[in-house]
Formats: C-alpha cells, sequence, structure tokens
C-alpha cells in the first residue's frame, strides 16, 4: 500500500502530532509527525513502515492521533510549534545572482594578473580594493 501526499496539503500550516499505532508498542509505536492535519500525519508514518516493512501490517493500524503543538499561535493546544522558515524561490535566485556577480568580478581581478600584462602600482591598488570587496561581500552572504 502506498500513501502519497498532494501538493496542496504541503502548503498549510504545520503542527506537531504524536501518532499511536494499535500495536507496535516498542520503538514506532508512539511516533512525532510535524505534518498539515492528523490524516497526513498517520499516513507519514504508515507510509515509513511499510515501505521499510517495519512489523505486521495490522500493528501499523492508526490507535489516536494527539495535536501537541502548532505553528499557528491561536492553535488548541496552546503550544507553539517554532520551525525554521524555508527561503523563498525569489530569495534563492537573488543570492544565484549576486554569487554570478561575485564571481565575474573576481574572472575581472584574475585578468588583471596575468602574465605578459604590464601592471602598475595603480592596478595592483585596484586589484586589491576589488578583492577585498568581493571577500567582505562574500562574508556578508
Amino acid at each position: 500500500m502506498t500513501i502519497a501526499l498532494n501538493k496542496d496539503e504541503e502548503k498549510m500550516k504545520l503542527n506537531l502530532y504524536r501518532v499511536k499505532l494499535q500495536g507496535m508498542w516498542s520503538d514506532y509505536g508512539h511516533s512525532y509527525v510535524v505534518a498539515e492535519n492528523s490524516d497526513i500525519a498517520y499516513r507519514m508514518v504508515r507510509k515509513f513502515l511499510d515501505e521499510k516493512n517495519l512489523g505486521f501490517s495490522k500493528d501499523r493500524g492508526l490507535k489516536e492521533v494527539e495535536l501537541v503543538a502548532g505553528e499557528y499561535q491561536y492553535n488548541d493546544t496552546r503550544r507553539m510549534l517554532y520551525l525554521p522558515k524555508k527561503e523563498t524561490e525569489e530569495t534563492q535566485n537573488n543570492a544565484k545572482l549576486q554569487h554570478c556577480e561575485i564571481a565575474d568580478d573576481i574572472e575581472c581581478a584574475k585578468d588583471w594578473l596575468r602574465p605578459g600584462r604590464p601592471i602598475t602600482d595603480n592596478d595592483i591598488d585596484k586589484c586589491v580594493k576589488e578583492l577585498d570587496n568581493l571577500i567582505w561581500q562574500l562574508r556578508k552572504c
């Protein structure tokens, strides 16, 4: 039996659930799951157990799902679940763009140092300043 999660379920607020199974008194019988709702929490546990073929099939049945904490401030448990914020695609694209610009600047700095090119003290100062700027940008990321 394969259990899949649909994409709409992934966009909801997350909760922490304690999933108790009918059997499996040790190890996986009481699992903690971060999920959007209790049905998904059980399906996640069940999918894991089915894929790993752990315990007997009859012991993988649901006994109880308890809501422990929620990501939403006014949840039914009055206990908060704190999760790290996921980077948005826009944030990731901005970081990639910034890194590409830094790489281009490094390429320019390398060109100043090519063998056979006459280099003045002014050129060296410009190159050092540019490299210092790049190092500062990289440390800021």
